[in-house]
């Protein structure tokens, strides 16, 4: 969800606005944004992909088929399993250089020197 542009729709003129506060009020999630956009992409799916249901509860459908094309894209993978951690250091090493990284206090513990 986090890979595709908001998938809220702002509308123009005071009564549509507050018709979609309305309406993302009952999306809201109290343990954070994360966990809304959550509950926006289980009731788009609940809702069998309808773009009318999008439409009547200002939601992008296009950021939310690409939420789907991603998904699927990911489920078609074989089980390749990426390693974020493996991906960062290389990707540190190409920024820093081999080493540099710890001269630039990336990665470097802050107990050492004490």
């Amino acid at each position: 969800m986090l890979s595709v542009p908001n998938p809220f729709i702002r509308p123009k003129g005071e009564a549509k606005k507050a018709a979609e506060l309305q309406v993302k009020a009952r999306f809201i999630h109290i343990d954070g944004d994360h966990l809304t956009l959550l509950n926006v992409y289980h009731a788009y799916k609940q809702n069998n992909e309808d773009p009318s249901w999008c439409y009547h509860n200002f939601v992008n459908h296009r950021a939310l088929k690409a939420v789907d094309n991603i998904s699927e894209a990911e489920e078609k993978s074989d089980g390749i399993v990426l390693d974020p951690v493996g991906n960062f250091e290389a990707l540190l090493e190409l920024g820093f250089g081999r080493g540099k990284g710890e001269k630039a206090g990336v990665g470097v513990d802050m107990d050492e020197g004490e």
